[in-house]
């Protein structure tokens, strides 16, 4: 005999906010079916991507968990501060199931603009290459593109990311790596960094003239 079965689906949006620190943000929980009280049916926890821990969010005293129509619960994070970034997920309870949402990325920054700096390593006799670094900070890695340009030509090396700090209110920065050929190097006159974001990019160079 074949097993009856239910689909309940919930989804969040927005995937992904910015906000400044002491500004509120507002998180939608959308169910398929109807919602009687957010208070019961949809809690909140936060996961900080640095610790992979998963905390509750506290929705009385700090923020608030509302009804919108039949099927919406926001939650409304007010004055949030740099150690509230993090993803945040819906659980939805109905009919003794849990669910879980597609998760709201937050991302508080506050009024700093991003930067570039280059380090590099002394260039060795008979040395083979030069290595480069890039340091993109203000910026989230996954929402910015870093590539080199020396002369007419343009690299993309290899970028990883990394913690500021380790405590909660750390933040993420991205590190370009490009290894330049020692007769490239002894060549050029300036070498370039950009940091491509939101349709803008940023740029920051080493200056190779009478080294």
């Amino acid at each position: 005999m074949p097993c009856a079965t239910h689909s309940f689906t919930l989804n969040q949006s927005p995937g992904l906010i910015y906000v400044s620190v002491g500004d509120s943000a507002e998180l939608r929980c959308i169910f398929e079916q109807i919602v009687k009280y957010c208070y019961t049916d949809a809690t909140w926890q936060k996961l900080n991507l640095r610790t992979g821990k998963l905390t509750s969010v506290d929705t009385i005293h700090e923020n608030t968990n509302r009804q919108h129509g039949d099927k919406t619960c926001v939650l409304t994070l007010n004055n949030l501060t740099k150690k509230d970034s993090g993803v945040y997920y819906c659980f939805g309870h109905y009919n003794k199931m849990a669910m879980i949402g597609n998760g709201t990325r937050v991302i508080v920054k506050d009024h700093s603009a991003p930067e570039l700096s280059i380090l590099h390593s002394l260039h060795v006799p008979d040395s083979p290459s030069v290595s480069l670094q890039c340091l993109v900070t203000g910026l989230v890695p996954t929402q910015v593109r870093v590539f080199w340009r020396i002369g007419e030509n343009e690299y993309s090396g290899w970028t990883e990311s990394a913690w500021t700090d380790n405590t909660d209110s750390a933040t993420e920065f991205t590190r370009a790596h490009l290894s330049v050929p020692a007769e490239q190097w002894n060549e050029a006159d300036e070498i370039y960094c950009f940091a491509e974001y939101g349709g803008k990019n940023i740029s920051k160079s080493l200056l190779r003239s009478g080294a």
